[in-house]
């Protein structure tokens, strides 16, 4: 009998173990493809020492011990913010370029992250369940993602919709003063679904990092005999 998976909750060790096992080998072959192996390993000494002697947010509240989510997705941006900063002024490249190579590294990562923790949806599975049922599991994968702070959820037997009204991305880029970067992290979205091996087929027209009232995800799930 075909069931919705079960989604684990979010879990620090969870994340370090994506780090360890793929996300930084993921950044630093984008550097490596963008600036060259020498440099690539200076920006990866200049983003240590950074990471050692500076907390880009040490202005802001401590993150709760029970706040897995802020956890996620401050340990996500702090490593862009201090990127940022060494493209630019360690290694001197002009702006333009220097987020050219943010934003790959960002889409890259991402959508790395995303493969491991966005599940593959039986499509008969899905049409089958209750609506609360497939609320469930899109809510479990937010908790898993962690920047999706609020969100309206609907779904069809082929379909799930939801329109995020909050994003920790956008809100914690403000509140650094860079809201600029939040978008970089849509595109992470667009390079995973709109890869070939996605599960799920993605239409999104506006995002909260654009300036829209909600960033409204539109997921078409693959009729049984076009699942990848």
């Amino acid at each position: 009998m075909s069931i919705l998976p079960q989604i684990p909750p979010p879990r620090r060790a969870d994340h370090v173990r994506f780090e360890l096992s793929g996300g930084h080998t993921r950044a630093l072959g984008v550097l490596r493809d963008h600036l060259g192996t020498l440099r690539a390993l200076r920006a990866v000494a200049a983003l240590v020492r950074r990471q050692a002697t500076r907390d880009p947010f040490a202005d802001l509240p401590p993150v709760a011990a029970e706040d897995v989510a802020e956890w996620l997705c401050r340990r996500q941006l702090g490593p862009v913010l201090h990127l940022a900063d060494v493209l630019t002024q360690d290694l001197g490249l002009e702006r333009a370029q220097a987020r050219r190579v943010l934003a790959e590294v960002i889409a890259e990562v991402g959508a790395l992250l995303l493969s491991r923790r966005f599940p593959r949806l039986d499509p008969i599975a899905w049409a089958r369940a209750s609506p609360q049922a497939r609320e469930t599991v899109a809510r479990a994968v937010f908790a898993r993602l962690g920047n999706i702070f609020a969100a309206d959820v609907d779904s069809t037997a082929r379909t799930l919709s939801f329109d995020v009204r909050r994003c920790r991305f956008v809100e914690l880029c403000a509140q650094v003063g860079q809201p600029d970067l939040a978008p970089l992290f849509c595109a992470a979205d667009e390079r995973f679904f709109q890869g070939a091996g996605a599960p799920v087929s993605l239409e999104r027209t506006r995002t909260l990092a654009t300036g829209a009232a909600c960033c409204d995800f539109r997921f078409s799930l693959h009729a049984p005999e076009e699942a990848p």
